[in-house]
């Protein structure tokens, strides 16, 4: 009859417009919340931003206040040199070791039982890189052996030591010998279970790093 044809075809549109209402709230809802995960890792990438510029900015600090120490400047015994490094490593948890290496070959060290030689064990080729940018960086990942405890992983700040008595001539480099810790710590808000966020220094050698990085992302 005409009634139950109606009947059925208004049962048919009630349906479809519900199933409509159905999809387009899961649509927008599927929309909604990776706008909202977007945001919140945009958030918390530039988070991650201010703490990698602030932590290089502070390294940058306190290389500049520590090679124009005025007993660093004048270098004349070596005991002493080694004493004011070791007070200044000890300003910083996140600092393994302080090294100077001068362009004379002289090396002074913050480590009292190893005063004259580099800590690096082995592999110096970080340090080649280092040697051939610009005034200041970071170097990749390397081992390092300080106060007889060996460290598997330590990434180095270097920066150019002038003259300030003078002419503010170079005269050798700061090496800054960083737990690589202090790295990782700084891409910690970026792991989120699904992304992947590295931190590089100029070369490319990736500093630290967060997440699970896939083959679509190698």
């Amino acid at each position: 009859s005409i009634g139950t044809r109606f009947m059925v075809a208004s049962v048919l549109l009630i349906t479809c417009l519900i199933l409509v209402s159905y999809l387009f709230s899961a649509w927008y809802m599927v929309r909604t919340t990776e706008s909202k995960l977007l945001e919140d890792y945009n958030a918390a990438m530039d988070f991650t931003m201010r703490q990698i510029d602030r932590y290089q900015d502070d390294l940058f600090q306190f290389s500049v206040l520590l090679t124009s120490d005025g007993e660093l400047q004048k270098i004349k015994s070596s005991t002493a040199i080694c004493r004011v490094l070791r007070n200044y490593e000890l300003l910083r948890s996140d600092c393994i070791c302080v090294e100077l290496l001068l362009d004379d070959g002289g090396v002074y060290t913050s480590d009292s039982s190893n005063k004259n030689s580099l800590h690096s064990t082995g592999d110096l080729s970080w340090m080649e890189e280092l040697d051939g940018m610009a005034r200041r960086g970071f170097s990749r990942g390397h081992a390092l052996l300080s106060r007889n405890f060996y460290y598997d992983t330590v990434i180095t700040y270097s920066c150019d030591m002038g003259n300030y008595l003078t002419d503010k001539t170079k005269i050798g480099k700061l090496f800054l010998h960083i737990k690589q810790e202090a790295f990782k710590n700084l891409v910690y808000e970026t792991d989120n279970g699904y992304s992947w966020c590295a931190l590089l220094n100029s070369r490319g050698n990736v500093l630290a790093e967060s997440g699970e990085k896939d083959e679509e992302i190698q």
